[in-house]
């Protein structure tokens, strides 16, 4: 899977290095993409909101949507959590929300894909499952830096 940044001007790579949650490492691993990026108190509040056309991209046609989501992260003094959760079709009458693999609220702003709107928001049980883990890596970030991988699974997880 290839990810662009179609929004963003030319010199956007100048203002934002590699592995900031502006422009985080995207990397392919068998069969799941991993998105990373070390997470700084200056990030906190610097996310980007998604547009009309990023909600349209990851609900266009033969648009990839990852079955299952993980999201790992660790920071200094033991700090740390792991979550994996599986990404259901939205109920009837909605569509897939642009999901931030990299929090808006610490500082990410793309690649986005396609994520379930009850769990992107925390709804009906699912807080637990993504939004508390990333509030959890925000309150960490505005101390100290942390380290965060979310990976998006196309195929199952092979379970041994």
């Amino acid at each position: 899977m290839s990810y662009s940044f179609p929004h963003q001007d030319p010199s956007f790579r100048d203002r934002y290095p590699q592995g900031t949650p502006q422009n985080p490492h995207v990397r392919e691993l068998r069969g799941r993409t991993l998105v990373s990026s070390t997470i700084t108190p200056w990030d906190i509040g610097h996310g980007r909101g998604t547009r009309q056309s990023d909600r349209d991209a990851v609900n266009a046609a033969g648009t990839p949507v990852p079955q299952q989501v993980g999201i790992e992260y660790s920071g200094s003094h033991g700090f740390g959590g792991y979550g994996e959760h599986v990404n259901p079709v939205p109920a009837p009458g909605q569509s897939y929300q642009a999901g931030h693999p990299l929090g808006r609220q610490f500082g990410g702003g793309g690649p986005y894909f396609p994520q379930d709107p009850t769990t992107n928001m925390g709804h009906a049980g699912t807080f637990p499952v993504w939004r508390a883990h990333e509030n959890e890596i925000r309150r960490a970030a505005e101390l100290r830096p942390v380290q965060a991988t979310t990976s998006l699974y196309y195929r199952p997880r092979q379970t041994y």
